[in-house]
C-alpha cells in the first residue's frame, strides 16, 4: 500500500473514532432545514420549526459542547430507544429520502454521543436498589 494511501486511511480512521461536535450538529441541523425548504414544508409547521428551535438553542448554549452532549443523553438514554427512533423516521419520511437521510445522519451523531454514557445492567441495578432503599 502506498504512503498517501496509507494516510488517507488513517485519517479516515481517526475521524471516525472522534466524537461529533457542536459544528456537526449544526450541520446536520441545516441540512435537515434545507432538505425541508427543497420538499417545501412551510416554515411554520411543526417540523420546520423543531429545527429551527434547535439550532437556535444550540446557540444560545453557553458551552455548545456540554449542550449537545446533554441533550444526545436525553434523546438517547438506550440503545434500545435509538433504534425504535430510526425505524420510525424510516417510516415517516419514506417518501421524502433527502429529510430522511439528514435525520438519520443527525440522529447517528447524537447516537455517537450518547452510547458511551448508556447504563450497564449493573449500573441500573445499582441505581434502583439505591432508590427503593433511600
Amino acid at each position: 500500500m502506498s504512503t498517501s494511501t496509507q494516510n488517507i486511511d488513517q485519517v479516515s480512521t481517526e475521524i471516525k473514532s472522534s466524537k461529533p461536535t457542536w459544528q456537526d450538529i449544526e450541520k446536520a441541523i441545516v441540512d435537515i432545514v434545507k432538505a425541508g425548504v427543497y420538499y417545501k414544508k412551510p416554515k411554520d409547521s411543526k417540523f420546520m420549526q423543531n429545527y429551527k428551535k434547535r439550532y437556535t438553542e444550540l446557540h444560545q448554549a453557553e458551552d455548545p459542547d456540554t449542550y449537545i452532549l446533554t441533550n444526545a443523553k436525553k434523546i438517547y438514554p438506550n440503545e434500545d430507544k435509538y433504534i425504535e427512533m430510526k425505524r420510525q423516521y424510516q417510516e415517516w419520511y419514506r417518501s421524502e429520502l433527502k429529510i430522511l437521510q439528514a435525520i438519520v445522519k443527525l440522529n447517528n451523531l447524537y447516537y455517537q454521543l450518547a452510547k458511551d454514557h448508556f447504563a450497564t445492567n449493573e449500573e441500573i441495578e445499582e441505581e434502583a436498589d439505591d432508590f427503593l432503599n433511600s
